[in-house]
C-alpha cells in the first residue's frame, strides 16, 4: 500500500527511495511535454521546444527507474530492448546535432540543379 506522498514525491517511499525517486521524475517530466504538446498552439515555440527538449532527460530518468526498480530488470531480453533503446536515442541524437553543425540536405531545387550538373558532366 502506498501514501500519496511516496507516490508523488521523490525520496518519501520507504521501498527503493532512490529508484522510486527515479520514476516520479520521469512522470512529471511526462506530464510537462504532455501538457505542452497539447497547448503548443497557444504557447510560444521557444518555450514549447525547451519543454519539449526534456524528453531526453525523461527518457534517461525512465530507463533508470526501469533499470532499479523494475521487477522485469533481471529478464535479459528487456536488457537487450533497452541496450538497443539506448544506442538507437544515441545514435539519432548524435546524427541530429551533426546535421545542425555542418547543414542539411539542399532543398528540391539545388538538388535538381546538382543532378543536371552531375548528367551534363558526363
Amino acid at each position: 500500500h502506498w501514501a500519496w506522498g511516496e507516490l508523488f514525491v521523490p525520496m518519501v517511499s520507504k521501498w527503493k527511495p532512490g529508484p522510486t525517486a527515479w520514476g516520479i521524475v520521469a512522470v512529471y517530466l511526462l506530464v510537462a511535454v504532455e501538457a505542452t504538446s497539447l497547448v503548443m498552439n497557444r504557447i510560444p515555440r521557444r518555450f514549447w521546444r525547451a519543454i519539449h527538449f526534456t524528453s531526453f532527460a525523461l527518457f534517461v530518468t525512465a530507463t533508470i527507474h526501469l533499470l532499479q526498480a523494475g521487477t522485469d530488470r533481471e529478464n535479459y531480453v528487456l536488457r537487450w530492448v533497452v541496450l538497443l533503446s539506448v544506442v538507437a536515442v544515441l545514435f539519432f541524437t548524435i546524427y541530429r546535432i551533426l546535421m545542425a553543425i555542418f547543414g542539411r540536405t539542399p532543398p528540391a531545387a539545388d538538388r535538381a540543379a546538382l543532378l543536371q550538373a552531375a548528367r551534363s558532366a558526363r
